[in-house]
């Protein structure tokens, strides 16, 4: 199966396409393409570059709110409720929900993997704000899939022991995350990518 995997950003769309059957992952093409605010043209030239067609695509989408704690299937239904989010990470999301609604048009199973989720299932004390409690607002911790990625690294290093350490995002957007033994416990940005 082929897996076109896209990451959608602020400036820019980095996509890989993944051949994948049941013993490895093989690696078809990759490249990195920058974006303009409102841009879709990269989108559709990406496909169009591609060296196979893919069966499958999956999209980083940074924001997923309360809903998505997970990455889901995109159908109608998930792609309007995308949309409401927006406003939350309108830099990141719009560009995402862009891509997405392209690559909708290919007829194949389309997953968003939000940033988001890696920080689901902060502790109180780290997710809650010092304000009297207001639905949805909280913090909900960005650059998930950065930490997640150095927190299984080095797990993976250490014998499969689930580690303790805090871990830096360095790039446009930079953040801090506090991971006990595997699980996140505090994290530097909060209700958008804008705050910490």
């Amino acid at each position: 199966m082929r897996i076109l995997v896209i990451n959608c950003g602020s400036t820019s769309l980095k996509y890989k396409l993944y051949e994948a059957d049941q013993q490895r992952l093989s690696l078809l093409a990759a490249a990195s393409v920058s974006m303009k605010p409102g841009d879709e043209a990269p989108v559709a030239a990406v496909l169009a570059a591609l060296p196979a067609r893919p069966e499958a695509v999956a999209h980083r989408v940074v924001h997923g709110g309360d809903r998505f704690t997970a990455a889901v299937r995109v159908d109608d239904e998930v792609f309007r409720a995308l949309t409401e989010l927006t406003p939350l990470a309108s830099l990141h999301n719009g560009p995402a929900l862009r891509a997405l609604e392209v690559t909708m048009t290919l007829g194949v199973p389309i997953l968003a993997a939000f940033d988001t989720a890696f920080f689901a299932d902060l502790p109180a004390r780290a997710r809650r704000y010092a304000l009297p409690p207001i639905p949805g607002v909280h913090r909900y911790g960005f650059h998930g899939w950065s930490h997640r990625y150095v927190m299984k690294r080095l797990a993976t290093l250490s014998g499969g022991h689930q580690p303790t350490l805090v871990s830096l995002h360095l790039g446009s957007g930079c953040s801090a995350a506090a991971v006990r033994h595997g699980k996140p416990v505090d994290i530097s940005m909060g209700y958008s990518p804008l705050e910490g």
